[in-house]
């Protein structure tokens, strides 16, 4: 009798930590769900507050450009490290085309 005891006893605590693992992969999925709904508010507002895709302001390239007059435009890095490297290039517009050459 004591045997007819037991093996629910050793069956519901199975349940229990199953039920703990599957709350817990739960909790870790609503996380993630919650993550990705705010990124895409963020998105959503960048792209319906922000700049048209055809600005290009910013990103190196130049407006209201003439001729085939060269631009030399200095990007920095944007990383906190001590090593302040600067890559220098020359924009070039022929044909309403900006070309880098560095």
């Amino acid at each position: 009798m004591m045997d007819d005891n037991h093996r629910p006893i050793t069956v519901i605590s199975m349940l229990k930590m199953e039920l703990k693992d599957v709350h817990h992969e739960c909790e870790s999925i609503s996380k993630s769900v919650k993550m990705l709904i705010s990124e895409n508010q963020s998105l959503d507002n960048i792209t319906t507050n922000g700049n048209s895709g055809n600005d290009k302001k910013g990103l190196g390239f130049f407006d209201k450009c003439s001729g085939s007059r060269k631009f030399s435009t200095v990007f920095v890095s944007t990383s906190d490290s001590k090593d302040k490297s600067v890559e220098k290039a020359t924009f070039s517009r022929v044909n309403n085309v900006h070309h880098r050459t560095t």
